[in-house]
């Protein structure tokens, strides 16, 4: 929800928001009595490769890093353009439109790494909330949706439909526009894709 990726950093620069992200989180459900399990993708930080993941998810990473660069062109021709013979005040207009939309494409530009997973489940840790970690060739939300299933949780929270495709029975999603979440079932998706 920050405007900048790197609103809150630590003493190197490295973006520390995810910290208060999940923080935040774990107390807001803990304050609304949920029990929860977290399911974090297989750690690829031990292959050599990419080939601890499936074709269609090595398909959807390339696309996603494709997004990535043109944004990365995007951003880095903002601030190229040379200086023009305007006045002080629509200058500083200017580049205070060229930030925000900086400030935009970094957004895009912003992924999950491992440090910052690592980072969650130190303060899983602490706080003494289960995780676990899909195994080799298999996605997070693949095993998320296999608990709620086997009826082990209620439901699957994830930031993408993807734990319906995998057989999830409930799902409950972030709107990121209106922030609010929202419950899917399987049997309301398949109603509307029958209509």
């Amino acid at each position: 929800g920050a405007k900048k990726v790197a609103t809150l950093t630590d003493g190197s620069g490295k973006p520390t928001m995810h910290i208060n992200v999940y923080l935040a989180n774990l107390i807001e459900m803990q304050r609304q009595s949920i029990d929860q399990i977290y399911v974090f993708d297989y750690d690829p930080s031990s292959e050599k490769n990419n080939d601890f993941h499936n074709p269609a998810k090595i398909l959807e990473i390339k696309k996603r890093q494709s997004a990535r660069d043109a944004a990365r062109k995007k951003r880095d021709a903002l601030f190229s353009d040379s200086e023009s013979d305007d006045d002080e005040e629509t200058k500083n207009t200017k580049h205070k439109q060229q930030e925000e939309k900086r400030d935009k494409l970094d957004k895009q530009l912003f992924r999950v790494d491992q440090e910052m997973i690592n980072d969650t489940k130190l303060i899983l840790n602490c706080l003494n909330i289960k995780y676990v970690e899909a195994p080799k060739g298999f996605e997070g939300e693949a095993i998320a949706s296999y608990l709620n299933i086997k009826g082990i949780v209620d439901a699957v929270y994830s930031s993408d439909t993807d734990p319906i495709a995998f057989g999830a029975n409930k799902l409950y999603r972030k709107n990121p526009r209106d922030k609010k979440i929202y419950e899917y079932t399987q049997d309301d998706i398949l109603e509307q894709i029958k209509s």
